[in-house]
């Protein structure tokens, strides 16, 4: 034996009995809310594990191209032993793991031998099975430690390619023979568990590594026809319902049209044709990258795509994916990625917490080689102004361990915001930046949703538009680097997006546990009764709505009576406000604003109120009350004719047995309302007075602080009327506890996971518009479609979901009519409209939008009427540029411009972009609209607010809450 093998055998020996006397450690969830829809208690838990990069005594030393890299490699081994070990823990628990992935990059380089030593055919593969340790060994050693079935995907490292030398490359033979021998693994392969289909497909099968090939690139990734007609075919056949897709290349590197399309192919030229032609695709999980990154819905409209870390550099880089009966799914410990990152704090797993608990940042012994800066260290670091490539920094200086992390990206932008961009290195930086291999900086971001949005809006503040700057220095021949770059990205999953048909409304937040508490929410059901005058509306649509609220509202709540014999069941109703329409009208036009008046108010027989207190006392269950601008009577500088708090607070307690805000706890959960129709903006005799702006109060803000402060409760939802955008900033003064208005009360808490508004009649999902991690979602209104009530399931781990919001048509004024029963507790689809009642929708409906035109608005004479356009989809921005036409203008202040835009987005439900600028998806196409034509969206919104004195909310604004901070 030789004295490398016998020193390996020594480190191998001494690294078990390390973990030995270590013991067991376990690990982790604090659930940051993904994206999927979970339901199903029944559960099906994979553990996955991405680029060990296990090295043998066969591996050269310090030949990577870093510090970090060459430090982490060498202590693979060690780190594969710990995770190793906690999976093996994790057996014990409940779920456990039925199934183990390897996402790639299992061995480092552990053919390079072959090429060096033993020569690239048949003899040369026995003498690498004749080792008595290696790279594989080891790597069948600590796996087979683990007692559960394995999948293995194959990387760029368990290849071997040398373009232009078919000598020089690891024929697919060969491939194959290493894998099976050592571990059973084919090229590519499926399993199916009892409900779901795990699908592993080869990343470097296609033409882009096939050393023959001119499209041979180490970069690219691809499939090849054979597997692909093998995917086609496995998709077609599968008995599951359900599928995910495991590959180790991730979005940005795989080859668009990769095959030529036959007679009898079906369509089929690369993997994006695949996938289009299936709808049981639920998830993709990558690795590569060697961090966590979420890079939105890429593969069409409805799958989320994740790159997972290495466990190379961080032990606890391994996590558990949960698979449910019904098709919804949760990684349920990647909160402790540090929000993307390449090192993952230390959790614990056992009984208690399946899912992990946080025990530290790192393990002791072992912080992992985690890069420079940490996250821990992001707010206090700057890149200084890169203007050459001489001063790019060093690996060795900046290699940041958070994934595509905007902040630093500017530094690297300096010369593409100057004319001459084109000559002064501009194009080069940028390559070297992006670079899509692990390790460069920013690999492949442009293609994370996030990170490109935020790239044109920076580019647009300066007066630049980025899709332009990275064609031309596509397109320039003077970069040959660059070309090459931006060929990657225009060849693989599409320029800008790299693939992603956007997703506009994502129906929910991480599922968990399968312990689960369902909320049935109602919003805006504006019931009318005999004292409603008819016909009184701003539009057709909603007289005709108004009217039938109550019938609607009776069918709604017959849906929820008949949710309880399911599992699971509702355990309170939601009411999101607006309860009543314009219920409070008969005081100031009969009764008196008044006591007496409220009086003769109660003694009435039938009204809008008794018709409510009789629908929803035949809901037998809870129920929250939250109030809308309806349930209230405003006129600003009148308080004459405005109904006083303590009287309104009195119609509440009398009809509904309401407060003005409240609060409920379930097992796990707390619930609270809040009343956004409470502060100066809904005050008569303030100078704020606005009933376009939703205000708290100093007394409703002071009780929300206590609230949370001492809540029993790890999780929290608020719910209140008002969406976005309409929120005041600003509006009580500070005081010790730095509290002056909704977002100073949430910045001070981290339980709430979700915010439920209503008051728009439309669903939309705004985006994490309360800080970084609480999303916000706007709920339609019972008044158009009896369709629009929906459940939200709450985890006992702080994860939740929506699960019947995908009815909803991607945000609409109308829903799909679900059918609920014992098999389908989350609803099923059963017709677009139900029978006898299509709703009060709008025109165009949501599926009348491709062939829907609005010609460009020159003036406010031209503004399209309630009658001509009023269209059922939400923040649908296809629309928009017609709106946008006289902004493009250098006389926008002056030609109606801002009249215009003012109106289509004033911030109430029957206008057509109701604060839609503070949208998150609508926003960045406004602003890239707007780059395109050499326009900045912000300047001109600034202007149009400071001088023309119109009234908008965008995420510039100063006295609305319409951005993310």
């Amino acid at each position: 034996m030789s004295v490398s093998v016998a020193i390996w055998i020594g480190i191998c020996v001494l690294h078990l009995l390390c973990l030995t006397t270590l013991g067991v450690s376990r690990v982790v969830s604090r659930t940051q809310g993904l994206f999927i829809r979970p339901s199903s208690p029944r559960v099906e838990r994979v553990a996955v594990i991405s680029d060990p990069h296990l090295a043998g005594p066969e591996y050269h030393l310090n030949t990577e191209t870093n510090e970090l890299d060459n430090e982490s490699v060498v202590r693979s081994q060690m780190r594969m032993y710990l995770t190793a070990q906690q999976l093996v823990a994790a057996l014990g628990v409940d779920p456990s793991p039925k199934l183990a992935v390897l996402l790639g990059d299992v061995v480092h380089s552990g053919l390079g031998i072959l090429q060096s030593d033993f020569g690239i055919d048949e003899h040369g593969v026995q003498k690498l099975f004749d080792m008595d340790v290696n790279g594989y060994t080891i790597g069948v050693d600590i796996l087979e430690s683990i007692p559960l079935p394995k999948m293995f995907v194959w990387g760029n490292h368990d290849s071997l390619l040398t373009c232009g030398k078919p000598k020089h490359t690891m024929p697919k033979d060969l491939l194959e023979k290493v894998y099976r021998h050592y571990f059973n693994a084919s090229a590519y392969s499926s399993t199916e568990l009892d409900h779901w289909k795990i699908i592993g497909l080869n990343s470097v099968w296609g033409t882009t590594w096939d050393p023959s090939s001119p499209q041979c690139n180490q970069l690219l990734s691809s499939f090849g026809k054979k597997q692909l007609m093998w995917l086609d075919e496995e998709l077609t056949h599968t008995q599951a319902s359900h599928v995910v897709l495991i590959l180790h290349s991730p979005p940005g590197t795989i080859k668009l049209n990769e095959i030529e399309q036959g007679d009898d192919d079906d369509g089929i030229t690369d993997l994006r044709s695949v996938l289009k032609k299936h709808d049981t695709i639920r998830l993709v999980l990558t690795g590569h990258y060697h961090k966590g990154i979420m890079w939105g819905h890429l593969f069409g409209d409805a799958i989320p795509v994740i790159s997972l870390p290495s466990t190379r550099y961080n032990a606890e880089n391994f996590f558990n994916l949960d698979l449910y009966e019904n098709g919804s799914w949760s990684i349920v410990d990647l909160d402790k990625n540090r929000h993307g990152a390449r090192c993952s704090d230390w959790y614990v797993y056992d009984e208690d917490n399946p899912n992990g608990k946080f025990e530290a940042p790192f393990r002791p012994k072992d912080p992992g080689n985690c890069g420079r800066p940490l996250v821990s260290e992001e707010s206090t670091w700057e890149v200084d102004p890169i203007t050459s490539l001489k001063e790019y920094p060093s690996n060795s200086v900046f290699n940041p361990e958070g994934s595509c992390r905007f902040m630093y990206a500017p530094a690297f932008f300096t010369t593409c915001l100057e004319d001459d961009f084109l000559e002064n290195g501009c194009c080069d930086i940028l390559s070297k930046a992006f670079w899509p291999s692990s390790s460069h900086p920013f690999a492949s971001c442009f293609c994370q949703t996030e990170f490109w949005n935020s790239t044109v809006e920076y580019f647009a503040s300066h007066s630049r538009n980025a899709s332009s700057v990275m064609q031309q220095c596509a397109e320039n021949k003077r970069t040959l680097s660059f070309r090459l770059f931006v060929f990657l990205i225009l060849t693989t999953f599409g320029f800008l997006s790299c693939g992603a048909e956007r997703r506009p409304f994502v129906a929910a937040e991480t599922p968990s546990s399968s312990g689960v508490e369902r909320v049935a929410l109602i919003a805006d059901t504006h019931l009318t009764g005999p004292e409603y005058h008819l016909n009184t509306e701003s539009n057709d649509l909603d007289n005709d709505s108004v009217v039938r609220s109550q019938m609607r509202m009776y069918l709604t709540a017959r849906q929820i009576i008949a949710s309880q014999g399911m599992e699971p069941s509702p355990k309170l109703v939601a009411m999101l406000g607006d309860v009543v329409h314009n219920g409070l009208h008969i005081l100031q036009s009969d009764f008196g604003i008044d006591e007496q008046g409220v009086q003769k108010l109660f003694d009435m027989d039938v009204n809008g109120y008794t018709i409510g207190a009789d629908i929803f006392e035949s809901i037998p269950l809870p129920k929250l009350y939250i109030w809308g601008n309806h349930d209230n009577l405003l006129k600003c500088n009148e308080p004459e004719n405005t109904v006083p708090k303590d009287l309104l607070e009195k119609v509440y307690r009398h009809y509904f047995n309401a407060s003005a805000y409240s609060s409920t706890e379930l097992d796990h959960w707390k619930i609270i309302g809040l009343n956004s129709m409470w502060g100066e903006t809904w005050d008569p005799t303030s100078p704020e007075c606005n009933q376009v702006l939703s205000s708290f109060g100093k007394k409703q803000l002071m009780w929300l602080d206590e609230e949370l402060s001492r809540t029993n409760a790890s999780h929290v939802v608020l719910f209140f009327h008002f969406p976005p955008g309409t929120i005041k900033l600003n509006e009580i003064e500070k005081g010790d506890d730095g509290i002056t208005d909704l977002r100073s009360v949430l910045k001070k808490h981290d339980t709430i996971r979700l915010v439920l508004t209503g008051h728009f009649h439309k669903g939309v999902t705004w985006g994490h518009l309360f800080g970084d991690v609480i999303p916000v979602v706007t709920l339609p209104s019972t008044r158009y479609n009896a369709e629009n009530f929906f459940n939200l399931d709450l985890y006992e781990n702080g994860s939740w979901s929506i699960v019947d919001l995908d009815k909803n048509r991607h945000g609409a004024r109308c829903s799909d009519w679900y059918v609920y029963d014992e098999d389908t507790p989350n609803g099923k689809f059963e017709a677009t409209f139900r029978p006898k009642d299509p709703g009060e929708c709008g025109y165009p409906l949501v599926s009348e939008e491709s062939t829907w035109e609005v010609d460009p608005i020159t003036s406010l004479k031209e503004y399209p009427s309630d009658a001509v356009f009023n269209p059922e989809g939400s923040c649908r921005f296809m629309y928009a540029p017609a709106f946008f036409t006289t902004c493009l203008e250098d006389d926008f202040l002056e030609n109606g411009c801002c009249g215009i835009i003012s109106k289509a987005f004033w911030p109430t439900s029957s206008h057509v972009f109701s604060a839609c600028l503070c949208q998150s998806d609508f926003w960045n196409s406004t602003v890239e609209y707007f780059a395109s034509q050499s326009r900045n969206a912000s300047y001109i919104m600034k202007q149009c607010a400071e001088d023309n004195k119109v009234f908008l909310v965008w995420p510039g604004s100063t006295d609305t809450w319409c951005n993310n901070n």
